[in-house]
């Protein structure tokens, strides 16, 4: 079983899950991949979670801009959550921009990314809780 089968049946989140799961399947073989995939995962969920509040999001929002906005800030109320957030985002876009990322920070940001959606679900109320990461 992988992390991120507890989302894998749901149809409205075979998006998510693909991004997550090519994530944690790369993490050790190709980092960058790995790493691009945690934060495709993240932009995923950041822009339901808009979506949910009803909000518009501008064709040229950047995902940076969508994570330091008030909305989504009060959505998640949590500091640890919102460094998760911004890991993801910043390793993802290392991969993406210089290709550069250690299978550490692709751990990491797979663990991070597994850490948000779990604790977006419970806060929506989709799930009481979420199983713990296995390594």
């Amino acid at each position: 079983m992988r992390n991120f089968d507890y989302i894998k049946d749901e149809p409205s989140l075979r998006s998510l899950y693909h991004f997550c799961n090519v994530a944690e399947l790369t993490q050790l073989s190709d980092p960058e991949t790995s790493a691009i995939n945690s934060r495709k995962a993240l932009e995923w969920i950041v822009r339901a979670i808009y979506a949910i509040k009803g909000l518009e999001i501008g064709e040229r929002t950047s995902l940076f801009e969508l994570v330091d906005g008030e909305p989504f800030k009060e959505f998640v109320a949590n500091d640890k959550l919102m460094m998760a957030v911004h890991y993801i985002r910043k390793v993802g876009n290392a991969a993406a921009h210089s290709g550069k990322v250690s299978k550490k920070e692709s751990f990491f940001a797979l663990l991070n990314i597994y850490n948000f959606v779990g604790s977006v679900f419970v806060k929506l109320g989709c799930m009481e809780s979420f199983p713990p990461f296995n390594k």
